[in-house]
């Protein structure tokens, strides 16, 4: 009858030996990923807050409730707080009339 031995032993590889710069690179895409996390619940809750703002004072808000906005900022980061930002605060939201005035006494 054949025996079969521990492949990680047979090889050689001590599994319990651990290089210091294993740690640390497992350890900085975890704080990373953290980081985002936050970066991504604070943008959220800022752009839900702030559509909700909008929608209580009576402005106009942009094609989704603030739930959607807050959800798309959740998921997409700064990327849909900067969509959410030009739609209701850039230049490029304003919509300005002009307002031609008439002279009453125009006639030359």
């Amino acid at each position: 009858m054949i025996e079969f031995g521990d492949p990680v032993s047979d090889v050689g590889i001590n599994v319990n030996a651990v290089p210091g710069g294993a740690l640390v690179i497992g350890v900085i895409p975890s704080i990373l990923a953290i980081v985002a996390f936050v970066i991504h619940i604070v943008f959220a809750r800022a752009v839900y807050r702030d559509a909700t703002t909008r929608r209580h004072s009576g402005r106009q808000l942009w094609f989704v409730s603030p739930l959607m906005w807050g959800g798309a900022t959740l998921l997409g980061s700064a990327l849909a707080a900067a969509v959410y930002w030009l739609m209701h605060y850039s230049t490029l939201a304003t919509t300005q009339t002009l307002v031609i005035e008439e002279e009453a006494s125009a006639s030359p």
